[in-house]
């Protein structure tokens, strides 16, 4: 049975906006232990997903929520790119957890009703880009690293962390660079506040964690 315990507690200091980063289990017979690994070498980190918490004033489909939702673009149940889950059915496979919590100055700079406009509308929409992992690789290369189309967006396919920036900018969070910004990245901008909270699990310690300030 999964242990809820901390996710129970985390609910009362979560709000809508807030990023969820996931570090990814890698266990024999999990089916999705080779995206896992795969993003863990390319990023140097163990952090292999990221969402946004769902506002709970928002519906899904015209309804209610019953439970807290994430919005993310990835790959899960048979759905493939942007779409809206129950936070607890996604802890599940996963070593750790977490909900890095926005900072007050972050939440005043952003236009919110343009962000989940945005963000909504990508559901069913956009796709999950697996390619973009080869991209993070490549970038590495020597002979490739200065390929400009190993820095330019997809259209209409993102990464989990690139829908989480690209939902920032769209919010007036014009400094980021979403193409080429993994879940590591993400976890490093200096845009929250307080330690991550734990909703599940052990999360191993986020290197450079909230320490990278986007306006320099």
């Amino acid at each position: 049975m999964l242990d809820l315990s901390l996710y129970n507690q985390a609910l009362p200091f979560i709000q809508g906006g807030d990023v969820v980063v996931f570090e990814g289990a890698r266990q024999l017979g999990n089916p999705l232990t080779w995206l896992n690994v795969a993003i863990d070498v390319i990023s140097r980190s163990y952090l292999t997903h990221a969402a946004i918490i769902y506002p709970q004033r928002l519906t899904i489909e015209g309804q209610p929520q019953k439970c807290l939702h994430i919005i993310e673009d990835t790959i899960w149940n048979g759905v493939d790119g942007v779409q809206i889950n129950p936070l607890a059915a996604r802890l599940e496979g996963n070593t750790g957890v977490a909900v890095l919590r926005l900072s007050r100055a972050t939440r005043l700079s952003l236009d919110w009703h343009r962000l989940w406009a945005r963000a909504i509308a990508r559901v069913g929409r956009d796709k999950y880009n697996i390619g973009e992992l080869f991209a993070y690789v490549a970038r590495d290369l020597p002979l490739v690293k200065d390929i400009p189309q190993l820095y330019q967006p997809t259209p209409g396919a993102e990464v989990c962390s690139e829908f989480v920036c690209d939902a920032f900018a769209d919010g007036g969070m014009q400094e980021l660079h979403p193409a080429v910004t993994p879940p590591q990245k993400l976890a490093q901008l200096g845009i929250y506040d307080g330690a991550p909270l734990v909703v599940y699990g052990k999360l191993s310690p986020i290197r450079g964690y909230n320490a990278t300030p986007i306006y320099a």
